[in-house]
């Protein structure tokens, strides 16, 4: 093995092991300071008096520097100079080097102007001081900044993840900007891609803004630079979900993420964004959809104050309804469900994030007419959302006697006691699946909807002018409740959905 085969293995070895390590220990950065300042007096002194001046009076000089090395230690103690982790360096380590070394520097002024130690000690002029300091302070943010950049480039070849982003505008360069200031950020940015003419071609933030319409020279680029993963600026979202099918499709066969925010956090593309924002994409954002708009000012009005019952509580579809119900601050919740660590962990929940909201977690079965009973008259719910139901279609195959106690039979015991106790308004979550039943889930829930709209119907019926009253509330006055329907497909995300199995 030669010499320079032997020094390469050798600064291999020595940085391996240092990056590895968290951080040198204190001793050893501040022994390393002391020596710099050591070796740069002595130049600043050659620079001043000669190099053959400094070799006669080396031993005296030496002897000097380390007694009033004190000094400048005591300049690195205040400011702590020495405590940093060097590959973290920043430019507010490099300005506390500066005020250490000057503060050293006016110590020792200070001794031999007031306490005579050129007597005792070799003289060390202002002169030798001032370019010994400005040596000192550039050679010790020289091996900072080269700690900084030598772990940034191991970092990054080893660690980090190379990523272009689908975006070359304001959006674009601050997400960039954001992930290069973040201490071992998880991605490295090879480049940046769009379809701007007057864009392309051209370079931000010292890297490559690529054609996406060039899609060959595209692919080769991420071949070449060993990208995996594709960050898409957020007002770059909807262009890339509709125009660019194929280039989806090309990176999820290459094994190639794609990254994006979620659909629900806002950004304007100029504040800052963490990277705990970012996430891969998930099914639900290549959908080809639109961002549904509602009215929430609307739901507010409607159920701020109100008293609201929740069936099914703890379920996929439920608990969803319980956090936005929630947020709303209704006067009390009542959530029932018969799962009982699922309910649990509801009633942390409500306890955790909404504190504020009077909610009482009930486990039981809806088909408990007796026990529902109770509830409604305790609490006479204004608002109820109806989401329990057995659900999985190959179970209530095996299981037919459940799913008609469950789900007709558990709706009817709710239906009617809402309208026996006044609710307004009754929600009963449905499926897509009551549409032309062809199995005992579905034809289960195709009977609850019709019940509900039976009583709607009658209800409606009864309000017309000379209609007989024939369904009343229980102190005999006529009904009041209104019944809305909503059919659910497979719910993204929800227990039991087939995105998992096809993911």
């Amino acid at each position: 093995m030669d010499i320079k085969q032997m020094f390469k293995n050798t600064v291999v070895s020595l940085t391996a092991w240092y990056f590895t390590k968290k951080a040198l220990p204190y001793w050893i950065v501040l022994i390393g300071d002391c020596s710099i300042v050591l070796i740069s007096m002595l130049l600043g002194h050659a620079f001043n008096r000669g190099a053959v001046d400094t070799v006669v009076n080396l031993g005296p000089m030496v002897g000097a520097l380390c007694a009033y090395m004190v000094c400048f230690i005591a300049g690195f103690w205040l400011m702590r100079t020495y405590r940093g982790v060097l590959r973290y360096s920043s430019f507010i380590d490099l300005g506390r080097i500066a005020a250490a070394m000057g503060f050293g520097s006016a110590i020792v002024l200070l001794l031999r102007l007031y306490c005579g130690t050129d007597h005792y000690l070799a003289a060390v002029s202002a002169h030798d001081l001032l370019v010994g300091s400005l040596i000192a302070t550039m050679l010790m943010s020289f091996v900072r900044i080269f700690m900084h950049l030598a772990f940034d480039f191991r970092y990054a070849q080893q660690e980090r993840m190379h990523i272009l982003i689908f975006g070359a505008k304001s959006g674009a360069a601050s997400i960039a900007k954001n992930i290069r200031s973040e201490h071992r950020a998880p991605y490295y940015i090879e480049g940046f891609v769009c379809y701007q003419d007057d864009l392309v071609g051209h370079s931000l933030q010292g890297l490559p803004i690529l054609d996406v319409r060039e899609r060959e020279r595209l692919y080769d680029y991420i071949k070449k630079h060993n990208v995996r993963a594709v960050l898409i600026s957020p007002l770059m979202q909807d262009y890339f979900l509709d125009e660019c099918q194929d280039v989806i499709q090309k990176f999820v066969s290459e094994g190639i993420k794609i990254l994006m925010l979620p659909r629900e956090q806002e950004w304007d593309g100029k504040s800052n964004l963490t990277r705990r924002m970012l996430h891969s994409v998930s099914v639900e954002d290549l959908l080809p959809r639109k961002k549904i708009s509602v009215d929430l000012d609307a739901i507010g009005a409607m159920l701020r104050g109100k008293r609201i019952l929740i069936t099914g509580a703890a379920g996929s579809i439920g608990s969803e309804m319980v956090r936005q119900v929630a947020k709303f601050s209704p006067e009390v919740m009542v959530l029932v469900d018969q799962a009982e660590t699922p309910m649990h962990d509801i009633r942390r929940m409500m306890a955790n994030q909404f504190a504020y909201v009077k909610a009482h977690t009930v486990v039981g079965s809806i088909s408990n007419q007796a026990h529902m009973e109770r509830l409604f008259a305790e609490f006479r719910p204004e608002y109820v959302f109806h989401a329990a139901a057995y659900k999985h279609v190959p179970m209530m195959e095996d299981n037919p006697a459940m799913a008609v106690q469950n789900n007709v039979y558990g709706t009817r015991v709710i239906a009617d006691l809402a309208v026996k106790y006044g609710t307004k308004k009754f929600v009963m979550i449905s499926t897509d699946k009551a549409v032309n039943p062809t199995n005992v889930m579905g034809c289960s829930k195709r009977i609850c909807e019709i019940y509900c709209q039976a009583l709607n119907h009658a209800i409606e019926h009864q309000r017309e002018d000379g209609a007989a009253v024939t369904i009343t509330q229980h102190d005999g006055t006529p009904a009041v409740t209104q019944f809305v329907t909503t059919r659910f497909g497979n719910v993204l995300g929800s227990n039991g959905s087939v995105i998992p199995i096809f993911k």
